[in-house]
């Protein structure tokens, strides 16, 4: 069994195909033990690797066929690959038309009601203008970090602190119905609650809500001025 072993892995493709395969395995285990992935973008990078090994395993169950049928079945399984391919470019549409693009509003938002030198916090993945040079944008916010920054304005995004945790569909910040993921470890839950406490504090804390839509949330320091109040 051994000498068969060591002769099938010297057979052409064979050794192509398992690493092809391990690969594959060990990609996907660390996105969803490691990374954690909940968002389809992360795992872009196998998408080739995926369909060659698609192809792969196509090619081995069609052996038995003769010529003619295999060429008919890899034709029908570009038919299958194509709606696939089509929806996948539909879906990310929306991120190449910049004008219509509900994540840029809160930009807008920022653009009309603040200067330049206004101090900014904001998450990954929430959408600053370019004319605010005095921002810094952090892998998820926190209590710690709201301390040391001292920011007049912050900026949460869905995509970045609220994967943590986040408000409940179809709720406002203002109704307190905040909604936490639990395959999260509960001391990071616990670190984003603070910050979600502090933003809410009763009495009113530091900081309100200005603005917010379904991707970002934003807040800004009761004591800033007003646009009105602003030369």
């Amino acid at each position: 069994r051994t000498v068969r072993g060591r002769q099938g892995l010297r057979e052409h493709g064979t050794l192509n195909r398992i690493v092809l395969f391990a690969y594959c395995l060990f990609a996907l285990l660390h996105l969803l033990l490691g990374v954690k992935s909940r968002e389809v973008r992360y795992a872009f990078h196998l998408l080739p690797f995926l369909v060659l090994l698609s192809f792969v395993g196509w090619s081995i169950l069609l052996r038995p066929l003769k010529e003619r049928g295999r060429a008919l079945w890899l034709f029908a399984l570009l038919f299958l690959i194509v709606p696939a391919s089509l929806s996948a470019v539909h879906s990310m549409a929306p991120s190449s038309n910049k004008d219509a693009d509900a994540r840029l509003a809160s930009g807008a938002f920022l653009d009309q009601r603040y200067d330049p030198t206004v101090r900014i916090l904001a998450d990954f993945y929430a959408y600053v203008p370019p004319k605010f040079k005095n921002t810094r944008v952090e892998w998820g916010i926190s209590g710690d970090v709201l301390l040391r920054d001292n920011p007049q304005v912050i900026l949460v995004s869905r995509a970045m602190t609220g994967r943590w945790m986040w408000k409940a569909p179809g709720t406002s910040f203002r109704d307190g119905k905040l909604v936490t993921d639990p395959s999260y470890p509960q001391d990071q839950l616990e670190v984003r609650r603070e910050l979600f406490d502090t933003l809410f504090r009763d009495p009113p804390g530091t900081y309100e809500l200005v603005y917010e839509d379904d991707f970002v949330g934003i807040f800004e320091r009761r004591a800033l001025p007003g646009p009105e109040e602003r030369p």
